[in-house]
């Protein structure tokens, strides 16, 4: 059984931009979705690839030790920096450079303008 595409592309190459173009859903939501159907496929590919012996727990530790403190900086940094916009007139700014696309965020910004 064959468990990994020989191409050994992203999930979300193909699969977003299959559901935004030909299925008509919004980019954020083919994310999201796209995000999921990698979560389902890879619960089912891990315990293979580690039964196969191809996990390399050293190079996957050092992934991680950089990988998790950067998520949860960058996340801390975005929920300051999206704090600071909200109590500043740097709302327009960021009005105005929002993706067209995401039209929504840009709304919910703009509507919290002064608070």
């Amino acid at each position: 059984m064959l468990f990994l595409s020989p191409h050994r592309r992203g999930a979300g190459t193909i699969t977003v931009p299959v559901l935004v173009l030909f299925l008509g859903v919004d980019a954020p939501v083919a994310v999201g979705i796209g995000l999921m159907f990698a979560t389902a496929v890879k619960l089912i590919l891990v315990p293979a690839q580690i039964a196969r012996r191809n996990v390399a727990w050293k190079t996957l530790g050092f992934m991680l030790a950089g990988g998790v403190p950067g998520v949860i900086i960058g996340s801390l940094f975005l929920k300051h920096l999206v704090t600071w916009a909200r109590r500043t007139d740097e709302c327009d700014t960021w009005l105005y450079s929002c993706d067209h696309s995401r039209m929504a965020d840009c709304k919910f910004v703009q509507a919290h303008q002064g608070q």
